[in-house]
């Protein structure tokens, strides 16, 4: 299994694993960092756990510039 960022092309594979798992939750479907952007500009980092090329698990980061 490997770590990877997944870019706008895999967004389809990432929100399907999303829909697919119950745990999920809405804000880790991808486009969810547009909302979050409107009101701090952040960096997205949709990191992937992956076996072969299929996701395993996912996690939505966000980086931002300190609030001070």
């Amino acid at each position: 299994m490997e770590t990877i960022l997944i870019d706008e092309s895999r967004k389809e594979d990432w929100n399907r694993y999303i829909q697919e798992n119950p745990s999920a939750i809405a804000w880790q479907v991808f486009d969810w960092y547009q909302v979050v952007n409107r009101h701090h500009k952040v960096q997205f980092l949709p990191l992937a756990a992956m076996s072969g090329n299929r996701i395993e698990g996912v996690l939505p980061l966000y980086k931002l510039k300190s609030l001070k």
